[in-house]
């Protein structure tokens, strides 16, 4: 058991309940997924998978997403940005390296970002 102050293991147990309910919700959201954005044709947007759960945050709900995907007691998720996009299980692989591709889109324009912003301090400086 946790030996602290009461403060210290009154936090102990708030951040306890939240990792469980934050699980909750990971699992109720995988769940939902499954049975209701099987494959690209069935995708949902985020607006209408949050209002499902009551979550008013985009970035509270893209962080769920990666928590989903980040974690081994799950199964993929695909999503597409745009107009046409959304989440969805994939059905095949086709639906997979779609995300991948997106993913992989994503990450290489931030590592060029980055490649840049670190030249510029060094040829440059900071201002």
């Amino acid at each position: 058991m946790f030996q602290g102050t009461k403060k210290e293991q009154s936090l102990e147990q708030e951040s306890s309940c939240i990792n469980i309910n934050t699980n909750v919700e990971l699992s109720q959201i995988y769940q939902y997924l499954l049975a209701n954005c099987y494959g690209y044709d069935n995708r949902l947007k985020a607006y209408q998978i949050m209002r499902e759960f009551d979550i008013k945050d985009h970035k509270l709900f893209r962080n769920r997403i990666e928590d989903i995907r980040q974690s081994n007691e799950y199964g993929f998720i695909c999503s597409e940005a745009g107009t046409d996009g959304g989440y969805w299980i994939p059905a095949n692989y086709d639906e997979v390296q779609v995300t991948l591709n997106h993913i992989f889109k994503r990450a290489m324009e931030m590592l060029k970002t980055y490649s840049i912003l670190r030249r510029k301090v060094r040829t440059k400086g900071i201002k």
